[in-house]
């Protein structure tokens, strides 16, 4: 299956794919070990054991398991395929992509920076991987990732990783008004009921539904309509300040 893999990468290298892999050996050597001994071509995540934060999040329950995602971020195809053939649907999915005018090459390597933890003793270079149960995954320098607890980031890494997490979720219009979240000052959302609530951030408005990043970084959406007055004026009142 490596050599199938290692010819996708190849025969649309320049184009609009890329193929990334995710590891669930027991350890880490393990995996890295795969990498290199297979001359594995494309990026890899290390997820631990199976069940890990990667698998639970795109629910895999098989081994191995591929999804097919469009320029949308958008699953398309999950296998086993049945009558579909894998080759020729990612052909259609890269067509797609190019005929809305997504151009390919070479995946940019994300931006390394010091990330620096809330109490400010802590730090570490590293690039931002991704973040998922709580915890932002970090790239370092030397290949390796750990895992980082949202609430143990400083404010400021806080409010970068923010922004790479709205961009991955096709939120990039949010992003580009880099804005100055109030992580460190979390505020209770009510429903109209008056019986449940959440605290946490707003983040912004989406369609119909309200984005909420509770303490712990998890994002909740709520339907706007079924939120409290107080709640809806208090969300007005957030977006008046980041006019």
């Amino acid at each position: 299956m490596y050599d199938h893999e290692r010819s996708l990468v190849k025969k649309y290298s320049g184009r609009p794919f890329v193929l990334l892999g995710v590891n669930t050996d027991e350890q880490p050597d393990i995996a890295r070990e795969a990498v290199h001994h297979n001359n594995l071509n494309w990026r890899s995540w290390y997820d631990g054991a199976p069940g890990g934060p990667i698998s639970r999040a795109f629910a895999i329950v098989g081994y191995p398991t591929i999804l097919l995602v469009d320029h949308h971020g958008v699953i398309q195809y999950r296998s086993p395929f049945g009558d579909v053939d894998m080759d020729q649907a990612i052909d259609k999915l890269v067509n797609a992509a190019e005929a809305d005018g997504v151009t390919g090459g070479a995946e940019p390597k994300a931006k390394v920076r010091e990330f620096v933890d809330s109490t400010g003793e802590h730090k570490t270079v590293a690039s931002y991987v991704g973040f998922a149960d709580g915890n932002v995954a970090l790239e370092t320098e030397s290949g390796s990732t750990v895992q980082v607890p949202w609430t143990r980031l400083s404010l400021a890494d806080q409010r970068y990783v923010a922004n790479q997490r709205l961009k991955a979720a096709g939120l990039a219009r949010v992003a580009k008004e880099q804005i100055q979240f109030p992580f460190d000052q979390p505020q209770t959302f009510w429903d109209e009921s008056g019986q449940h609530s959440i605290t946490g951030t707003y983040i912004t408005l989406d369609g119909r539904s309200a984005l909420i990043w509770q303490e712990d970084g998890a994002e909740v959406r709520v339907s706007y309509s079924k939120l409290s007055d107080e709640t809806k004026d208090l969300i007005k009142e957030e977006i008046k300040k980041r006019k």
